[in-house]
């Protein structure tokens, strides 16, 4: 049977369940190796494995999938646990209600047996399941990582010295001054002092004969010139009375 040709358009579960076909008959084929000669089982082998190389390579240009395929066969695999978990619990308590005779042996056989069917099922899938995720976990991983290549810390600043005040200069001490004996003033010789002239008041002139104010002369006044009042205009002449009316 010839490997299966790959067209590009498949999805990443069409490409998963091509990379289990090709990985079980590579495994059915290093089982024949010792059946096989050498450069025939070289030679098909190499096939198998770059086909396997280029499912893979496929797989990875679809890196937000993958990842998200990953994801959901993780969670697949932890709800077929708890299921799995769910049936066993059920079987023992199918034991404990045959004990107590609530039920008989005919019903426990039947029940039991529809579950074991159900747990070799989840069995089946958690292999397939666990084998995804293997082979997810592997593609991820050689997918190419961002560089995290960070600066290196700058070294904190050094704190600044503390400034030392020189230490002032030792006072020199000052010799000591011998006191000296105060002369005795009664037997010092006294000379005479000579007579001081008192100065004579300087001649004073008599002050100057003060002269009489001189008189203010009178400012004579102006009187301000009234406007003259204007001739009154003459009253026109009286109207003549009006004639009686004359009778027809």
């Amino acid at each position: 049977m010839a490997i299966e040709n790959i067209t590009g358009n498949e999805n990443l579960e069409e490409l998963q369940a091509l990379l289990e076909a090709v990985e079980k008959r590579l495994s059915i084929l290093d089982e024949k190796k010792s059946l096989t000669r050498p450069e025939i089982y070289a030679k098909v082998r190499s096939e198998y494995m770059a086909k396997i190389k280029e499912i893979q390579d496929m797989m990875l240009e679809k890196g937000a999938d993958l990842e998200n395929a990953l994801n959901q066969a993780i969670v697949d695999q932890d709800t077929l646990g708890f299921r799995k978990q769910e049936l066993k619990d059920i079987l023992d308590e199918m034991e404990l209600r045959l004990v107590i005779g609530e039920i008989d042996e005919e019903t426990k056989a039947r029940q039991t047996q529809e579950h074991e069917e159900e747990i070799a099922e989840i069995d089946s899938k958690l292999a397939a399941l666990d084998l995804k995720i293997k082979n997810y976990q592997k593609l991820t991983a050689s997918q190419p990582k961002p560089s995290m290549v960070r600066e290196p810390p700058q070294p904190p600043p050094e704190p600044p010295k503390p400034v030392v005040a020189p230490r002032p200069a030792a006072a020199q001490p000052k010799p000591a001054v011998r006191p000296q004996p105060e002369p005795d003033v009664t037997q010092m010789d006294v000379p005479p002092q000579p007579h001081r002239l008192e100065p004579k008041p300087a001649h004073k002139p008599p002050p100057p004969e003060r002269q009489p104010a001189p008189e203010p002369k009178a400012i004579p006044t102006q009187r301000p010139a009234f406007p003259q009042p204007k001739p009154a205009a003459p009253a026109p002449p009286p109207e003549p009375a009006p004639l009686p009316p004359t009778p027809a």
